[in-house]
């Protein structure tokens, strides 16, 4: 499947689908904001939200954006003009994403896949004990990681040929 703006309208509007009839649905995540606790290219499961429980900071969400499904962290909520926000942020970034309101938010990521297939709950954690450069620097590391491995990956394919 091609990475096209209809690609991604599409599957958010799936995704949102499953998740208001009820339905857990599982992703490959993207992206290094929520490193170290969701790798890129972990799976994760978005449970649909529970229409009697309310969002609470620590736990992570997942939210519609235009370019599909957004997950990050809860750092509070608010209220204003009689609407409730909360405001969210990826565990190694250190700026608060625009905030969202609870009809926004799609679901709760409540647990990852292994590689071993083995499933892990995720926990709600409190925010402020997150520490940003730490988690900057292990991102920043986990990409060179990667970019050697799949160098030393491309050698030995060529090498093979």
């Amino acid at each position: 499947m091609t990475d096209t703006p209809l690609t991604h309208t599409l599957l958010k509007d799936i995704g949102s689908t499953l998740l208001a009839e009820g339905k857990t649905i599982r992703v490959t995540a993207e992206g290094c904001s929520m490193f170290p606790t969701i790798r890129p290219g972990s799976v994760i499961f978005i449970d649909p939200p529970a229409t009697d429980a309310g969002f609470t900071p620590g736990e992570i969400i997942a939210y519609r954006s235009d370019k599909g499904f957004i997950v990050h962290r809860i750092v509070r909520s608010f209220h204003r003009d009689g609407q409730e926000y909360f405001a969210t942020r990826g565990d190694s970034s250190r700026i608060d994403d625009v905030p969202v309101t609870t009809g926004q938010i799609a679901g709760r990521v409540t647990r990852k896949e292994r590689r071993s297939g083995k499933q892990k709950p995720l926990k709600k954690i409190n925010f402020t004990s997150l520490q940003y450069g730490y988690n900057i620097m292990r991102v920043i590391l986990y990409l060179y990681l990667e970019k050697i491995r799949r160098i030393i990956t491309h050698e030995r394919k060529t090498q093979a040929l």
